[in-house]
Order: structure tokens, then sequence, then C-alpha cells
């Protein structure tokens, strides 16, 4: 967290990054039996999944 106030800017790029990846991810399995529904959350944040917060 320390980093996060320390760098915002690198925090916002990251930021967008994961959601970039979290796009893609929900595209190229949107026909697959496991189409990164576990990236979503009940407020649309995929920042907030468990399965970011556990680092799996």
């Amino acid at each position: 967290m320390e980093l996060c106030h320390q760098f915002p800017d690198v925090t916002s790029s990251a930021m967008d990054g994961l959601q970039l990846a979290v796009d893609e991810c929900q595209y190229q399995f949107q026909w697959h039996r496991w189409n990164c529904s576990s990236l979503n959350t009940k407020n649309k944040n995929p920042h907030s999944s468990v399965l970011l917060q556990r680092g799996e």
C-alpha cells in the first residue's frame, strides 16, 4: 500500500493494465466454460476480486 501512495502514477497505470487484462481474458474466453467470471465482483470492480486479493 505504501508504494501506491509513493507512486500514484505507476499505480494508476497498473490498475489500467489490470482492467485491460480482465477485459481481454473475458473476450478470449467468452465462449468457454471458464470465462473469467471469477474476476467479477458485485460492484464490477475486478481490482477487489477475491482471486486477486489472494494473489492466485
